[in-house]
């Protein structure tokens, strides 16, 4: 009974998967795996409020420039083929291999028998052969216990998704794999993993995994995507204490940094602004946005976007220097490297920040 309901659970929160996914031919599929993808078209689609791909439909769909199929694995080796022979996967380095559960996996550990959803990104260069050849940019081992939906969307930077149904909170310790230095999703397209949502509108969720895809509603896609394991709370090799000229970007600045309780500080805003950053102060409320991030004066909690609060170990503050007329505000030098996801480096008595 406890099987059969975690069952149905699947199949009922599979709902954006179910929008891409296609289904192979009744006809093709083991047992085991008939029963699985039965399961998931078996549900109401007004319930889940997606259209339900039933056995026997086109083997790929697209969503949002990515083609997305299933296929059961007959064979992995070199290359990853279909049971029926029609499809091969073709093993790119930087591709990610996830279990259902949005985990890190590899190709190492897809079994002939597995159901598996491919990602491919259709700006991509494919070869034209026979049988069909894909090279994904994601693979997604599935398992009908895991009671986990899958969304691809474009994300604002308030993370509402394009079609305004759900928004995503997180923090720095959610798995996000992404070809970008960023040190957490900011906004673009992603594919997210996720079970629990709010009954609200937009439903609200604490995504499993986060994997930023090539293109957004704008720009030109990539071309591979190369994982980034999460960002740790705190970067602590950077030794500022040589440090008498800071340069960001291309900009050198007549800032040095200040030591404040142990913890080597400097100024957000002449380096921030310098880097191509809008920097805007409430003094009010004593709180400064730096582009998607924000914080509160003498509050040891940095915010980018909707995600959780990131201690850096020291909270920013307002320091009058001699010969300053206005206090600046200052913060630890991984606030660049943890939450704007910049690179600090020091060379002799100059520090140099940039993308």
């Amino acid at each position: 009974m406890k099987k059969t309901t975690k069952r149905i659970l699947a199949a009922m929160s599979a709902s954006a998967m179910l929008m891409s996914v296609a289904a192979v031919s009744a006809d093709e599929l083991s047992p085991e795996a008939k029963d699985f993808m039965q399961t998931l078209t078996s549900s109401d689609s007004s319930k889940i409020g997606v259209p339900i791909v039933q056995l026997g439909a086109p083997q790929v769909a697209t969503d949002h420039g990515y083609v997305v199929g299933s296929m059961i694995v007959g064979e992995n080796g070199d290359v990853i083929t279909s049971e029926d022979g029609e499809l091969v996967l073709v093993k790119q380095d930087g591709a990610f291999v996830l279990n259902a559960l949005g985990d890190l996996m590899s190709f190492d550990e897809i079994k002939a028998g597995d159901v598996i959803t491919y990602y491919v990104d259709g700006d991509a260069p494919m070869t034209l052969q026979l049988p069909v050849h894909y090279s994904p940019a994601v693979i997604v081992i599935e398992d009908d216990e895991a009671a986990v939906s899958r969304k691809i969307a474009v994300f604002d930077e308030d993370h509402l998704s394009d079609d305004g149904s759900l928004i995503i909170n997180y923090d720095l310790e959610t798995p996000y794999y992404s070809h970008t230095r960023e040190a957490a999703f900011i906004s673009g397209k992603a594919l997210v993993f996720y079970n629990m949502m709010t009954m609200s509108i937009p439903a609200q969720t604490n995504p499993l995994a986060i994997v930023r895809l090539n293109g957004d509603s704008e720009g030109p896609n990539t071309p591979e995507l190369v994982p980034v394991a999460p960002v740790p709370e705190l970067t602590e090799s950077i030794d500022l204490s040589a440090v008498t000229e800071i340069k960001a970007g291309e900009q050198l600045l007549s800032h040095i940094p200040v030591t404040v309780d142990g913890t080597q500080m400097i100024p957000v805003r002449a380096i921030a602004e310098a880097l191509g950053f809008t920097v805007e102060w409430d003094g009010e409320a004593r709180t400064v946005n730096v582009g998607h991030a924000y914080f509160s004066i003498d509050d040891d909690a940095y915010t980018i976007g909707r995600a959780m609060p990131q201690s850096l170990g020291q909270a920013p503050v307002l320091i009058a220097l001699p010969g300053v007329e206005a206090a600046q505000t200052y913060v630890p030098v991984t606030f660049f490297t943890d939450v704007l996801g910049m690179t600090v480096t020091v060379d002799g008595a100059t520090a140099t920040i940039q993308q």
